[in-house]
C-alpha cells in the first residue's frame, strides 16, 4: 500500500514537471547508490539519518 502511494505521489510530482523528483533509488540499479548519495547531501538538512 505504502509503494502505491509512493508511485502516486512520485507520478504526480513528474507530471507537474520535475524531472528528478527526490525519491531514494534502490541501491541495486546502477549507479543507485551514487544517486542516493548525491539526493542525500541535497537534503541533508531534511534528512534525520546519515549513511
Amino acid at each position: 500500500m505504502l509503494n502505491a502511494i509512493v508511485a502516486a505521489l512520485t507520478q504526480k510530482l513528474v507530471d507537474g514537471g520535475m524531472k528528478h523528483p527526490p525519491i531514494f533509488y534502490s541501491a541495486n540499479l546502477d549507479g543507485g547508490d551514487d544517486l542516493n548519495h548525491q539526493l542525500y547531501d541535497e537534503y541533508r538538512n531534511s534528512i534525520h539519518y546519515e549513511f
